[in-house]
């Protein structure tokens, strides 16, 4: 009879010694909970011809508590396909900072390459009592870019009515060389302006060159820093905006309209330009 009570005392005291190590260790994981998540901002790049500008907004937890700053990494090489040991010989500054823009200028002091392509990296750092978060990297890409400006007239006026983008230089509609990327035109199509940039194979010229555009939007030129060749025309309505261009030759070019005046047959459009110097590149 002591014996089972015995055996019974001993099953009840390890029921209650294991109840208490499996509540001990749920007090602990409860009081050990994992760091808070942190997200990496969006960059936006702004291409130059001998620099390249990035910028971003704060990370939506960049008021919370811990919030340390961010690693930027530059490379001439894709960073989202490299290992993190190897990542940390492109990271600009050892400890997390708080900054909101880089200026590439160089690159392994040399100048940039024209034809090269640069990667931008960024993570946000949080710090808190349950340990460091380290958001996921991201990653955007662009290239150094040829930029200029012009000013065309209507294809029916005897002045410049063409332009040419890789040579920079406005055509009359008589001359075939250099073929032209587009021209300014009336169009019967448009209800607000009445005014069109053209493809020039659309022109009663000798031009053949077939061109695609489309609207990228409005405002600020350098909140569009790429594009694609989904949904462009021939011919687009002209007023004051942002437009992105794929030449005959398969070159990207953001254009942007600065100024829109003039009478029949004299109308005019001013314009600045963006233009992507490797082929079926879409970043500018």
């Amino acid at each position: 009879m002591r014996t089972k009570i015995f055996y019974a005392m001993l099953f009840v005291a390890i029921v209650l010694v294991a109840t208490a190590i499996f509540i001990g260790c749920s007090k602990e994981e409860e009081e050990t909970p994992e760091p808070p998540s942190i997200t990496a901002p969006q960059l936006t790049t702004i291409a130059y011809t001998d620099s390249i500008k990035i910028v971003w907004e704060d990370s939506p937890e960049a008021d919370e508590n811990g919030f340390k700053g961010y690693y930027f990494y530059a490379a001439n090489t894709d960073l989202a396909a490299l290992s993190e040991s190897e990542l940390d010989s492109f990271l600009i500054n050892d400890t997390p900072e708080l900054f909101n823009e880089y200026l590439l200028t160089d690159y392994g002091d040399t100048s940039l390459d024209i034809n090269g392509i640069y990667y931008f990296g960024i993570r946000a750092v949080r710090t808190v009592d349950s340990g460091d978060t380290l958001s996921p990297l991201r990653v955007v890409e662009t290239s150094p870019v040829i930029m200029g400006s012009g000013k065309i007239f209507e294809y029916s006026s005897d002045s410049a009515c063409a332009f040419n983008f890789a040579e920079s230089t406005a055509i009359t509609s008589s001359e075939t060389s250099p073929n032209p990327d587009f021209y300014l035109d009336t169009c019967s199509a448009c209800s607000v302006t009445g005014y069109a940039i053209k493809s020039p194979h659309l022109s009663t010229s000798a031009w053949t060159g077939e061109c695609g555009f489309k609207l990228l939007g409005t405002g600020d030129p350098d909140n569009f820093c790429e594009t694609d060749d989904s949904d462009m025309s021939d011919y687009y309505e002209i007023s004051m905006q942002v437009y992105a261009i794929k030449t005959s030759t398969n070159y990207f070019v953001k254009m942007w309209v600065t100024g829109f005046g003039g009478e029949f047959p004299n109308k005019y459009i001013e314009f600045k330009y963006k233009y992507q110097t490797k082929v079926s590149y879409p970043h500018f």
